[in-house]
């Protein structure tokens, strides 16, 4: 039990947490003085930068487990200063007690009434409401033996791994449209695709006024020992001791783990190819990349850049220049890129760095196919040049360096890659044909990657801003 003085949580008089919801007392106090405070702290909400204006229970229904927990789903809306409004997931269950390793910051307050004091707390934190998710997904029942553990880390959502063998990832800010990873998981297994766990099922809540929304997919669990962010900064941190200051060609560079980046390269060369050979389905047949949308990147990462260089220019002044000198690249790349022959856009991954893969050997597995989690639906579903993934995976190489401390290793890791990635391409018209063309639209995707990283950590990881400005800098250089 918690040892601690119960005082510091806040607390609400009410029979039931269904009550607690339903009554408009404690509703309120909940929704004015509790809910906003819980939001700010939970890893998964987005706008930590920006003030709640208002936070609402929008809608919740019961959703029964097996061991009797007053369980419920519910969906809280957030409006904030800038009148933007949020939708986020937040399984709520009342439990009449808390071991002493209970995440405090998982407790939204506690509960009292005439008989004793409960607490209610973020469901997806106790087994039986897992289970009950993945029974959901599946659309079966399982067994009273599966048990099951939380992914714990930096997510944008809530991730479950279950002995029986699957992996259950809830959404928690959700919107109304299509999902784009259910719906790229479908299309991978109807072809074929070996690189991704098997796609099982999905969870859909139906809101009052519009089409379901997919809230959690179930895919088969990959017991993998490491992610490639993992696996690379392993073998990165001992050669920060000896690369030093040296010129970036000279770095050592181990054979094996030059072997793993060209393999990397024709993995996701592969994962591209089997993405541009639909011909039958609107959502993802290749069309032809043109300088329309060439613009609509340079207009959508100046307007980042923008927004970045107002907070810049109030922490970091003497990094404005580097912000403003990536402006006036993105107007050369444009320019650069306004006539030729620029290959097509497919649909793409949306998010690909090395955190999204996972590996064993000569195996990899492509995970979480929702996109850039900041970006609306409409943004993640559109169909870019594979090179926007490929951009995603160099920045990746630039962040496990930097966080290595051998920041000079991403140049021949980008090398490597690039050599196995475009020698898989080599009769593939996805790509444009002149090398020239190709090397300017990939600058253009880093640029768009770094832009929006450092929007990203200006706003969530301010310790992190160096990093994606060291980026700005080397590329415009280019």
């Amino acid at each position: 039990m918690v040892s601690e003085n119960v005082a510091q949580f806040p607390a609400v008089i009410a029979a039931s947490l269904e009550e607690a919801l339903t009554q408009d007392a404690t509703c309120s106090r909940l929704e004015r003085e509790i809910l906003p405070d819980y939001l700010i702290r939970q890893r998964w909400y987005r706008s930590k930068a920006k003030q709640i204006a208002k936070a609402s229970f929008d809608t919740w229904e019961r959703f029964p487990t097996t061991s009797g927990d007053k369980a419920n789903f519910t969906v809280v809306k957030v409006v904030l200063n800038d009148g933007n409004t949020e939708r986020y997931v937040l399984p709520l269950v009342e439990i009449s007690g808390l071991k002493e390793d209970f995440p405090r910051d998982k407790i939204l307050c506690r509960l009292l009434n005439d008989h004793n004091a409960t607490w209610i707390v973020d469901a997806t934190e106790t087994a039986d409401y897992r289970v009950a998710l993945l029974r959901e997904a599946l659309k079966k029942n399982m067994g009273p033996e599966t048990s099951s553990e939380l992914i714990r880390g930096e997510q944008s959502n809530t991730s479950m791994m279950f002995s029986s063998g699957h992996f259950l990832k809830l959404y928690r800010r959700i919107e109304d449209g299509i999902n784009p990873e259910p719906e790229m998981l479908a299309f991978l297994e109807r072809a074929g695709y070996p690189s991704i766990p098997s796609f099982l099922g999905n969870v859909a809540w139906q809101p009052a006024s519009s089409t379901p929304v997919v809230v959690a997919v179930a895919q088969a669990r990959i017991d993998a020992r490491e992610n490639a962010w993992e696996y690379v900064l392993e073998r990165m941190s001992p050669l920060a001791r000896i690369a030093g200051n040296l010129e970036m060609e000279t770095v050592p560079f181990p054979g094996h783990l030059a072997d793993w980046v060209k393999l990397l390269g024709k993995r996701t060369a592969g994962l591209h190819l089997v993405l541009g050979s639909c011909h039958d389905d609107s959502a993802f047949a290749p069309e032809p990349l043109l300088p329309d949308d060439i613009t609509a990147i340079r207009t959508s990462t100046e307007k980042i850049l923008n927004d970045s260089l107002e907070q810049i220019k109030g922490r970091h002044p003497e990094a404005a220049d580097i912000v403003e000198s990536a402006l006036a690249r993105l107007i050369e790349l444009e320019t650069a890129l306004s006539k030729d022959a620029l290959g097509q856009k497919i649909r793409v991954h949306g998010d690909l760095h090395l955190g999204q893969i996972l590996h064993s050997g000569h195996n990899f597995w492509f995970l979480d196919f929702e996109g850039e989690p900041t970006r609306i639906l409409e943004e993640r579903r559109r169909k870019y040049s594979p090179l926007r993934d490929t951009a995603g995976m160099l920045r990746s190489f630039h962040y496990a360096s930097h966080v290595a401390k051998a920041p000079a290793l991403a140049t021949t890791m980008t090398r490597l890659f690039l050599e196995s990635y475009f020698e898989i391409f080599s009769d593939s018209r996805l790509l444009p044909q002149t090398p020239s063309v190709r090397d300017d639209l990939l600058d253009l995707y880093v640029l768009e990657k770094t832009a929006y990283e450092l929007h990203y950590e200006l706003n969530n990881r301010p310790d992190w801003v160096e990093i994606p400005l060291l980026g700005l800098k080397f590329s415009n250089k280019s």
